[in-house]
């Protein structure tokens, strides 16, 4: 009994740590990283105090030092092809010449992060392990950080919170990424690096759907946990994962990425929510389904943008 309560008190005490993080009001942080002016020149250590220079507390500081990689360090598209086709070559870089180059693959990424938290004062380890982005593209090889802030291990990934050099945007999803969401993309080599009192198995992991960071922001569900949609009559049900005021979109793809035509209709529940969609209307084979969000009332001047949220992988019989 006494072993139990421990449990639920490191886990409240790990939400709540989370809980803090996301009341902090960052805009401040963001306003003053986005305007510094740093050469290629300056050593790690300037550059660390003068990206942390305004700021006394933990967070804010784990908040700049984010801000600056993201803004200024871009992924190295080309060294990450050299790296697959021949990792006992590959040149890796140091921190200092990831610094000095503005670039460099995720492990690169994740090595000047854990430096750059070091001397702002924060513990930082590197987490390897395996990530996917697509079905089709499985598992690949990934770094991120897990970093302490107030006594408390978050979780930080570099690379997929990078800005793109034109769009100069962070994904601050991947900023102290609550644990229970970022095991939906990221399995560490290490399962103690989850941050999970309960976590999944490497196998278990592997048979998720892709999910991207925009199903936390447009579902209040619990992301699925079997990729696999498997229909023997020729038609399925499919859960309304979007949380009101959107709308769910359905795409289904075959092996050349050529969207399919269907017909859907709404199951409704005894209530009259709209909770899931009967398909049919489509041919035996192995097709990709992916499933979107778009607001259900625009604005005039706003497009519907889709919000990627996820794919399975669907086999008609």
């Amino acid at each position: 009994m006494m072993k139990k309560c421990a449990v639920i008190l490191s886990v409240l005490c790990l939400l709540m740590g989370y809980s803090n993080a996301q009341k902090i009001d960052y805009t401040p942080v963001d306003k003053y990283v986005t305007e510094i002016k740093a050469d290629t020149t300056l050593k790690t250590d300037d550059l660390v105090a003068l990206i942390i220079r305004p700021f006394n507390d933990q967070h804010r500081k784990a908040r700049a030092i984010f801000d600056w990689i993201c803004i200024n360090i871009y992924y190295d598209y080309e060294g990450y092809v050299l790296s697959l086709n021949n990792t006992a070559t590959y040149p890796f870089k140091s921190p200092a010449e990831v610094l000095k180059k503005r670039t460099g693959i995720c492990s690169e990424i994740s090595g000047l992060a854990k430096e750059m938290f070091e001397k702002a004062g924060l513990k930082c380890e590197d987490i390897y392990g395996k990530t996917r982005t697509t079905l089709t593209s499985g598992p690949g090889s990934h770094a991120w950080n897990a970093v302490t802030v107030e006594g408390k291990w978050f979780l930080f990934d570099c690379t997929w919170g990078g800005s793109d050099k034109d769009l100069h945007k962070v994904n601050y999803f991947y900023f102290m990424t609550p644990p229970s969401f970022l095991i939906a993309s990221h399995y560490p080599d290490d399962p103690k690096w989850t941050l999970l009192e309960t976590y999944p198995t490497q196998t278990e992991f592997d048979q998720f759907p892709t999910i991207w960071c925009d199903y936390f922001n447009y579902s209040d569900k619990p992301f699925p946990r079997n990729r696999e949609i498997i229909s023997t009559g020729g038609s399925f049900s499919i859960t309304n994962y979007v949380i009101k005021g959107f709308t769910q979109d359905i795409r289904i793809m075959d092996k050349d990425d050529n969207e399919m035509s269907f017909r859907q209709a709404p199951v409704l529940s005894p209530a009259g929510d709209t909770t899931a969609y009967s398909i049919t209307g489509l041919p035996k084979g192995n097709f990709t389904m992916r499933i979107s969000s778009f607001s259900s009332n625009p604005t005039q001047w706003a497009l519907t943008a889709l919000n990627r949220l996820m794919e399975f992988e669907l086999l008609i019989k």
